[in-house]
């Protein structure tokens, strides 16, 4: 589809909003067309379902390979949101998976000032960005993202050999470190199979999902008044610095 298709698909809709999912490493085109499907399938979106697919390799070992091409895929994304902007979408909502972040966070931060409040809600499911690298993007980040939701599980597999490699801890790994102005919800205790990589969470658990669906429809905070089961932790302390799906 040429860009000029696109933005003539992008007409015949009639809604103002769009979802833009950014798949991670280790996934074809043809796989990150399946999860976005899934992903509006599942949270019923009725607004317009958008992949941007970055070039992974689409291979277990080719993990400097799709760093290497997630970042140089940060301007493509910039240039997609400005896309979407110009052709009347009102309101974008961005869930990026795993190393899609990279291209995410980096973009979104390289390009602020382009991008002032373009995002609605900013969802980072099971992020490969090191912990520290994200908070000194995130000053910037909140002038382009209204709302920012991280899911993380420190019983996610991939994430813990990425930060061993890296010597460094990734998001997506930690739950109870608070970040301003960032919703963190573990979902560990919904994803704890001893064999499992338990790096998908965020599309694989209805409880996860139903989240998401309510987030991205009404913006509600903070979690637990949108999704009663989410208690927040440490229990008892005001304001939490988590919240926590229970066993």
């Amino acid at each position: 589809m040429e860009k000029e298709e696109f933005v003539a698909a992008l007409g015949r809709h009639t809604g103002s909003d769009a979802l833009v999912f950014v798949h991670g490493y280790n996934t074809s085109f043809e796989d990150g067309l399946f999860r976005l499907a899934q992903l509006a399938w599942d949270i019923q979106y009725k607004g317009i379902p958008v992949l941007f697919s970055w070039p992974s390799a689409g291979r277990m070992r080719a993990y400097l390979r799709d760093r290497d091409s997630a970042d140089f895929s940060r301007k493509s994304f910039v240039d997609l949101i400005k896309l979407l902007r110009s052709s009347g979408i009102d309101t974008i909502h961005v869930i990026a998976h795993s190393m899609g972040n990279r291209v995410v966070l980096e973009g979104l931060h390289a390009y602020c000032g382009e991008l002032r409040a373009s995002i609605k809600e900013l969802v980072m499911a099971a992020p490969d960005v090191d912990i520290d690298n994200f908070r000194t993007l995130q000053a910037r980040l909140k002038n382009v993202a209204k709302g920012m939701t991280l899911y993380a599980s420190e019983k996610d597999r991939p994430l813990f050999f990425s930060g061993k490699a890296a010597g460094r801890v990734r998001l997506g790994g930690v739950t109870t470190e608070p970040i301003e102005d960032v919703d963190i919800i573990d979902v560990g205790h919904l994803a704890d199979k001893l064999f499992a990589l338990n790096h998908s969470t965020f599309a694989d658990v209805q409880m996860v999902m139903e989240d998401m669906a309510r987030l991205i429809a009404d913006s509600e905070r903070p979690p637990h008044n949108r999704t009663r089961t989410l208690r927040p932790m440490p229990e008892g302390q005001t304001p939490p610095k988590y919240w926590q799906f229970p066993r």
